[in-house]
């Protein structure tokens, strides 16, 4: 099946089992370009280490120390195990069973919570670069948070920044 692109290029797509799937698949790009949410499926085959080494360079503006920091996880942590994976095919599940992963002992020294969410946090930070560049249309590490049981200890990484802090409430917010 043939079909344009918002940018009026001409791409096709093959492999659907039956004409009503198509006829679908043609309709979401039709309501897609109308509504201006086409995400063009090509762009999701970038792999997370692409888009990661250009979100890590725009973040040039950061103090010499927290960059460091951020790179140090990105490259010891975050890219060994995503670097080579499409965008696209990141799913939640994965990234949950990373975390655990990562606070395992078998793999050695498990990782400290900080560093767990801090890993997280920037992997989370590289899907929302690509979402906001339109190549995927949600972030998979975004929702209602990871959550790590691990020996009697539960880590969970907040999505939203909690409004009821005591400085908030002086302002007289809620």
């Amino acid at each position: 099946m043939r079909y344009r692109k918002p940018d009026n290029s001409q791409t096709d797509k093959r492999g659907f089992k039956t004409k009503r799937e198509a006829e679908l698949f043609l309709a979401e790009i039709a309501i897609g370009r109308s509504a201006g949410t086409f995400i063009d499926p090509a762009l999701a085959r970038a792999t997370i280490a692409t888009v990661g080494d250009a979100w890590l360079a725009s973040r040039s503006g950061l103090k010499p120390s927290s960059l460091a920091v951020m790179e140090s996880a990105w490259r010891l942590h975050v890219r060994p195990h995503w670097g080579s994976v499409q965008i696209g095919k990141v799913r939640r599940s994965d990234i949950e069973a990373w975390v655990v992963e990562l606070r395992r002992p078998d793999r050695g020294r498990p990782l400290s919570p900080a560093t767990i969410h801090r890993c997280h946090g920037i992997l989370s930070a590289v899907l929302e670069a690509a979402v906001r560049d339109r190549k995927i249309s949600n972030n998979p590490a975004r929702g209602s948070g990871c959550r790590l049981v691990s020996a009697g200890n539960t880590i969970t990484f907040p999505t939203r920044r909690f409004s009821g802090s005591p400085l908030n409430r002086d302002r007289g917010e809620r």
